[in-house]
């Protein structure tokens, strides 16, 4: 006995961890990117990133953990974990796209101290020498 809905399954899986959880990442990264001078900094985007991932990683062990087989009757056990699958695809798709800015902001802040430093040599010259 094979369920005619594994493959529909197998295949909505695949979907979300390949296709719509990348563009879910690059929807979030834009959206923060769009943000970032308003009220978004990289402690937030850190934190929000760490949160995701680990409801990301929660949901897939519980995924594991169910461990349903689809050939008994309870096949709302497999979409229970089916379930908790797609979720964690989807919510590990929102912390890359957090993820992405942690970086970003760093490398940008890193050019403002950079260019403050340069200036900042230049007008400490001792007007007294």
């Amino acid at each position: 006995m094979y369920p005619r809905y594994l493959s529909l399954m197998d295949a909505l899986e695949l979907l979300t961890f390949f296709v719509i959880a990348p563009a879910l990442g690059i929807v979030v990264a834009y959206k923060v990117w769009r943000e970032r001078e308003h009220h978004l900094n990289a402690k937030k985007c850190a934190l929000r990133c760490v949160a995701f991932g680990g409801t990301a990683l929660l949901l897939f062990a519980s995924s594991n953990w169910i461990g349903a087989y689809v050939r008994t009757a309870h096949s709302l056990l497999h979409f229970l974990q089916s379930a908790c699958a797609l979720l964690s695809f989807l919510s590990f798709g929102v912390c890359t796209g957090y993820f992405v800015f942690i970086p970003l902001s760093l490398w940008r802040r890193h050019k403002a101290t950079r260019t403050a430093e340069v200036k900042g040599t230049a007008d400490s010259v001792d007007p007294e020498i």
